[in-house]
């Protein structure tokens, strides 16, 4: 696609730069974090402890202090497909930045910072 206003369909302008500069960036992080859930999505990993758990990837146990707190630690299972993780999200994150160079990719991050930053200060 083009630009954010061709993606969504919306025929009018946005009311501002900023308005437009917002959607833009919701929208691509939702891109790039569905290209990087595809690769745990794939191993059938799944954010749920239960799921977690019955797949033998986490272990629950009560804190011998406090009672009301359980404690999660990743099996060793866990460890060996996390390992196998890295490549393919490193592979997915540059399938993220690939329509972009190395200048332009560090532009966009430095802004992106700097939106965060300011963000944190107020």
């Amino acid at each position: 696609m083009g630009t954010i206003r061709e993606e969504i369909h919306q025929a009018r302008p946005f009311a501002s730069v900023a308005e437009e500069g917002v959607v833009t960036l919701v929208a691509t992080a939702d891109r790039v974090r569905s290209g990087l859930a595809e690769v745990v999505e794939e191993r059938g990993i799944t954010r749920l402890l239960d799921r977690l758990e019955a797949r033998r990837l986490v272990r629950r146990v009560r804190c011998p202090h406090d009672r009301r707190q359980v404690l999660c630690r990743a099996t060793a299972e866990a460890g060996r497909l996390l390992a196998g993780l890295d490549a393919p999200m490193a592979a997915a994150a540059e399938r993220a930045f690939a329509p972009l160079d190395a200048p332009n990719s560090l532009k966009m991050i430095e802004l992106l910072d700097a939106i965060r930053a300011e963000r944190i200060r107020t």
